[in-house]
Parts: structure tokens; sequence; C-alpha cells
């Protein structure tokens, strides 16, 4: 999701060992007074706190990585910030209230039924959340803070406060502040800004432990998180991901493959038998020269598309396309600007990079956490 502000280099910070602790206050701008109980979270993640009675805030035990920082409290605006690491500096944050005026009332050119709203929402369901097997198991909770709308063959929404998901699938509450969403039902091309933040779930039993674990395992394998994961410890082929390179051409050119060798890996998807892939061997070729461990750019022109040989096609993204059959999941990527991929899977700004084919049917109902381990679900018991 694009951030809705960046203001960087405003945070405290204290580094140690790999780690850091972001603290500070919060406070209304017009009379200068603390905020008490004003959310504070990292976007995408299970980090969040609220603040206190003296409008402080802590929190401890980060990656030393840059995050973006959200504030959010009933009546006020939004504010979200860039994180980076770096020396204990001394620092407030203001959220300005928030004055409803007849000008920023949208006037409608005819009021919406429910009926209307319902068929709105089964559209806005199906790309937002997706129409994965997961998705089937995702309520909303307050589905009536949308306004939704279709003009034009464009369906936008809009909420003036926290849309909250239960995904019972993947075990977590996520909080959706939805800046933006426009869908357009002609090109079918999808646009939304906002934040998320997760709140793990309780199990009622070691089974729906098992079993979440068992679905996260599922949307984490295979996913852009754990490719770009894999690029930045310079491990595709050991994680399973190969992938070649489709540079630009002029229009009317035959467009080339680029490739250097021809693998047999075995295939999780075939029982492990081997597969026969084009691939490329150096991953240097998808990042910016001037990548460095700490600094990795991924910067390339064409399209790079990347085959993940351990899992197949679900069945309802094969019912969607109109296919059938063991099929590997394929995805295409590009960059429409330079992309900082961090050691945690995200990669800044979060629009420099253009997904489609299996990455682009993985919306919400599949999202993880930033700070999700792997490790953690494979060691629970009967995951599999």
């Amino acid at each position: 999701m694009k951030p809705l502000l960046i203001i960087p280099f405003l945070f405290s910070s204290f580094v140690s060992f790999g780690q850091f602790t972001l603290q500070g206050f919060v406070y209304d701008r017009e009379t200068d007074t603390p905020l008490p109980g004003a959310n504070v979270f990292i976007a995408s993640t299970t980090y969040g706190v609220s603040s206190e009675a003296d409008g402080s805030f802590k929190l401890s035990g980060l990656k030393a990585i840059h995050y973006q920082l959200v504030v959010s409290f009933v009546g006020y605006g939004t504010q979200v910030f860039d994180v980076i690491p770096g020396p204990p500096t001394a620092y407030k944050i203001y959220l300005t209230p928030t004055v409803k005026t007849l000008n920023e009332v949208v006037v409608r050119a005819r009021k919406i039924s429910r009926a209307e709203w319902l068929a709105n929402l089964k559209i806005f369901k199906e790309h937002f959340i997706g129409l994965t097997e997961n998705s089937n198991k995702l309520e909303f909770e307050n589905p009536r803070v949308l306004d939704l709308d279709i003009y034009k063959g464009k369906l936008t929404a809009y909420a003036d406060s926290a849309l909250v998901l239960v995904n019972n699938a993947l075990g977590y509450r996520v909080k959706v502040l939805l800046n933006i969403y426009e869908y357009n039902m002609r090109t079918t091309a999808l646009h939304y800004e906002g934040q998320m933040i997760f709140e793990a779930l309780t199990p009622s039993s070691k089974r729906e432990e098992s079993r979440w674990a068992k679905n996260r395992l599922e949307a984490y394998y295979g996913s852009q998180m754990h490719f770009l994961r894999s690029l930045y410890n310079d491990r595709l082929n050991e994680e399973g991901f190969y992938y070649i390179l489709i540079p630009e051409t002029r229009p009317g050119k035959r467009r080339e493959v680029l490739s250097d060798t021809v693998l047999s890996p075995k295939s999780r998807v075939y029982r492990y038998k081997p597969v026969r892939v084009y691939t490329l061997l150096n991953s240097n070729c998808l990042l910016d020269s001037i990548s460095t461990k700490e600094n990795s750019v991924m910067n390339f022109k064409g399209d790079l598309q990347v085959t993940y040989i351990h899992e197949a096609e679900s069945k309802s993204f094969q019912t969607f396309r109109g296919t059938s059959g063991k099929v590997m999941q394929t995805s295409q990527s590009r960059t429409l600007s330079p992309a900082y991929v961090q050691s945690d899977g995200s990669a800044l700004p979060s629009d420099a990079i253009q997904v489609r084919g299996y990455w682009s049917w993985e919306l919400i109902a599949e999202s993880l956490p930033l700070n999700y381990s792997p490790e953690e679900d494979e060691k629970l018991p009967d995951k599999h």
C-alpha cells in the first residue's frame, strides 16, 4: 500500500545489536495537550501500542530497517511517517482535529439503495479481499463504514474510520485505514492506498493453531514477500524460485528471453521429480550496480517472469482463469522505479513494483505481516 504521508528523519530511536526502540509522545496540535489512547503502529506488522495517559508510547525490539509509523486517533487526522533507525533525539507528534465542513460533504446525484450497496460490496470484496480459498473465511466486522459507489464503470470506496477484518484462515484481525480505493470495471485496473495493522488471534484449540500455521505457510511460500526475502539473502534457487528476464523491445519487434542456463530441480508439485526450467543464475542482474547487502536496489528493464516450483496454482485461480491441470505458480513483475528491497520482504516505495499473474491474484485474504516468521509455524506439529 502507498504511504499517506512521508516525513523522513523525525523519530527518536535507539539502535542496539541490530534492533532499535522507537518512542515518543502524541499531542493535540491545537491545545498542545497529550492524547492518551492514540493508536501507534508500524504499518503492515503486528507491532502496535496505545499512547499512555501522558501521550507517551514505546515500541521495542524492532529490526533496524526502514518502517512506516502510523499514528491515528478518532476525530483527528492520521499521520504516517518514515522511520529510519538513528541516534536518539527528542520529538513530539502532533495530530490535528478534523472538522467536517459543508465543502467536504460528497453530494450524490442519487441515493444508493441497500441492494445497490450490497452489490457494490460484493465487487469490492472480490477485488480487495480476493477470490482465493482463504477469502471465504474472512469476515468484515464493520462493513457499514464503507461508502461505496459506481460511476462511469469505476467502483470507489471510502471509509472515515478503520475497516476491521477477521481472517479466520490465517489467524489475524486486521485493521485497514483505507484512504483511496478505485477499481475500473472496464480495464480491471485496481488502485488503493492505506495502511494495515495485524493482530494475532488466539486459537481455540491445538487443531485450530495447526490449521492456521498450515495456511500461513501456504500463503507465505511462493509469495512476493518470500521472493523478495530470498532475493535479499541471495537464495532464490535454494528457496525454489527460478526466473527469466524479458527485456523491453520496440513495437513490432520480437521479444527475447534472457536466461543463461537450464536446470532440473526437484519440484514438490510433481512429488519431487525433476522439472526442466530455464533460468538466470546471477541475481545481480535484477539489482542496481550500486546495491550492497544493506542497500539492495531492485531495478531492471522489462518483465521478470518468476516460477515457484514447490506449489501448484490453486483451484480457485484456475477456475477464475478458465484453466486446469497441475501447473507451477508463475508471476510477472516489473519495476516502475528503483525499489529498495529489505530483509523483511518489503520494497520501498511500495508502488515501485508492478505485478501480474499469481502474485496479483493474492490480495488481502493472503496477506501476512512483514514481521511474519515461517520458522515459528514450522515448529508446530501436525501442521502439514
